[in-house]
């Protein structure tokens, strides 16, 4: 009896592994494929702007102070757009990433970082919301501070034109951006 037993268990727990293997595999390749490039396209027509959000925010040392997250969405093509985020977080500690993200498979766009490390940040539409999302938590530990990370969200009401677009277009981080996008593709 404890033979069969054991031998029903093992079964089973080849087949949980397997099951769990496979998920993994779609779940990497999520983020590796292309989404559907005419919903990229009707997103980044729709998401293309700057967003904003105040907060009250403080110290250790019991300073008080208003701060801002704001995050920069610019089409590229029609299925990718570059990214400038800064979050602030309690202390003085922030993330700062930027780049080009394309639509993927996933449902969002997904910044993937030099191949040094494996982050990819995703920017994906939830109800009203713009949610940011950093599902190996590599981003994190690449580009915040201890108290940071990449778990936020903007309300879409909150998106703005961007008024300052010739300053973008001549930024470092903009050209450094398109450089290694270009590099890849």
């Amino acid at each position: 009896m404890r033979l069969l037993v054991l031998s029903i268990f093992v079964v089973f727990l080849y087949s949980f592994v397997a099951i769990a293997e496979d998920k993994e595999i779609d779940a990497v390749s999520s983020y590796e494929e292309n989404g559907d490039p005419k919903l990229a396209k009707e997103l980044i027509k729709k998401l293309e702007g700057v967003y904003k959000k105040r907060f009250n925010n403080g110290t250790i040392d019991g300073d008080k102070f208003v701060s801002e997250n704001v995050l920069e969405f610019v089409r590229v093509s029609d299925s990718a757009a570059y990214i400038k985020t800064k979050l602030k977080f309690y202390n003085g500690h922030q993330c700062f990433i930027f780049g080009v993200a394309e639509y993927k498979k996933i449902g969002g766009f997904v910044l993937k970082t030099p191949a040094s490390y494996e982050c990819k940040l995703t920017i994906s539409v939830k109800g009203d919301k713009l949610v940011l999302s950093d599902p190996n938590g590599i981003c994190r530990e690449h580009s915040c501070g201890a108290r940071g990370g990449y778990n936020g969200e903007f309300t879409l009401s909150s998106k703005r034109k961007i008024r300052y677009m010739p300053k973008i277009l001549k930024s470092n981080d903009y050209n450094t951006a398109l450089q290694e996008y270009k590099k890849s593709h």
